[in-house]
């Protein structure tokens, strides 16, 4: 029924070792304007701009727990801040405008995707079209004896959990 279907990288189901399943990053076609890199570094003596952002915060949260493991991001942010760190942190709690959404993305220094999940989306995908470093939980293991992703073992992310992130 299927001639090709992609999971951009997420884990393995039993239905996926088909040869029409196609686990690995596809490329992605980008307007050159909206994914225009402002080189921007840090310079030293200005705060560092850190980008977390989750759409539909409150309908995603249950008990200060979501995907992204916002709540202990923002904690460990803002522990950071009191501790006399020079921080600016950009954070979007609702749904924006994708093209405002990424101009933000592009003037931080550094994006923090998730810390729990173990595979990235479209936050992590985005930041890197944008060469910024990138925090975010990548699980390299796989369920059922699942083959490991190539991209996986060359990906520039800086991969934390929970347990290892402040």
């Amino acid at each position: 029924i299927i001639d090709l279907f992609a999971t951009e990288s997420n884990y393995s189901l039993d239905f996926q070792s088909t040869n029409n399943c196609f686990r690995e990053p596809l490329t992605q076609a980008l307007d050159k304007e909206v994914f225009k890199n402002k080189d921007y570094f840090y310079k030293k003596g200005n705060p560092i701009k850190i980008f977390h952002s989750v759409g539909n915060l409150k309908l995603r949260t249950h008990k200060k727990e979501n995907v992204k493991g916002s709540f202990i991001i923002l904690q460990s942010i803002n522990r950071l801040i009191k501790e006399g760190y020079d921080i600016e942190l950009i954070h979007f709690d609702k749904n924006i405008p994708n093209k405002k959404y990424i101009k933000f993305m592009n003037n931080s220094h550094l994006v923090i995707d998730q810390i729990n999940y173990g595979r990235y989306g479209s936050t992590t995908r985005e930041a890197l079209m944008l060469n910024k470093p990138v925090v975010c939980n990548l699980s390299k293991s796989e369920p059922n004896n699942f083959r490991t992703l190539e991209s996986f073992s060359s990906i520039p992310i800086i991969s934390c959990n929970e347990n290892n992130f402040y």
